[in-house]
């Protein structure tokens, strides 16, 4: 996921990207420690909690965490695997650099960005019918989102 989670660089050789793709592992390696602080909070949730807690929710929680745990885990074999390779690591540099990608992966950010808010929106149109708490939940994460974008947007264009 390319730069959905890991920003995109223009590496000149291959050392420059090898260094970028030891920064992506070690926050890959974060991630692995989210994922099994999850695990853990869900466990001591499901101790301390006997009767509040349902066994569906905290299956839920360590299932969140065990899934983030392994996806990282997956994720460092593979950035260590194109490492290991210098023709590998070649052929990634070049695909990740094309400008064609980075404006296909720009595109593609922007139309998953239009259709979540989409989904957002008839989710809370749809859920006000039913439910109050849900129209605050979407309405809450429209504007986060909205927020966030005008922010980005001015700091990324004082910085660039």
């Amino acid at each position: 996921m390319s730069g959905l989670f890991c920003d995109v660089r223009k590496a000149k050789n291959n050392e420059e990207y090898r260094l970028i793709l030891k920064k992506r592992q070690k926050r890959m390696w974060g991630l692995f420690a989210a994922g099994l602080f999850t695990v853990a909070l869900g466990g001591i949730l499901s101790i301390l909690m006997k009767g509040q807690v349902s066994a569906r929710q905290t299956g839920f929680v360590m299932g969140l965490g065990t899934g983030l745990s392994l996806g990282s885990v997956i994720e460092i074999g593979i950035l260590w695997r194109k490492m290991r390779s210098e023709d590998r690591l070649k052929k990634e540099r070049l695909k990740e650099v094309d400008e064609r990608e980075i404006e296909v992966r720009s595109r593609a950010m922007q139309a998953a960005a239009k259709i979540l808010m989409i989904v957002i929106y008839l989710l809370m149109v749809i859920g006000g019918l039913f439910s109050e708490t849900l129209v605050i939940v979407c309405f809450l994460l429209a504007n986060t989102f909205l927020l966030s974008y005008k922010l980005l947007q001015k700091y990324y264009g004082k910085k660039l």
